[in-house]
């Protein structure tokens, strides 16, 4: 997740730059920070509760039986 933000914006901001930059003449950017980290935030809780079920069901089974099925 981090590498496709890493990359994705600079990439995103490279291609309005070139769209719009060519129309206007002028282009600034101002990346909406507040919204990207609250974004940040929501896949990771998102992320750790879809890993919750299966951790759970995997430490009630015993390891003998875990590997037979």
């Amino acid at each position: 997740m981090l590498v496709g933000l890493l990359v994705g914006l600079p990439l995103g901001v490279t291609g309005v730059k070139a769209q719009i930059g060519g129309m206007t003449g002028q282009f600034t950017t101002q990346l909406p920070w507040t919204q990207i980290g609250v974004l940040i935030l929501v896949i990771l809780m998102a992320a750790l509760l879809a890993a919750a079920v299966p951790v759970r069901n995997a430490t009630h089974i015993q390891p003998a039986q875990g590997l037979t099925s």
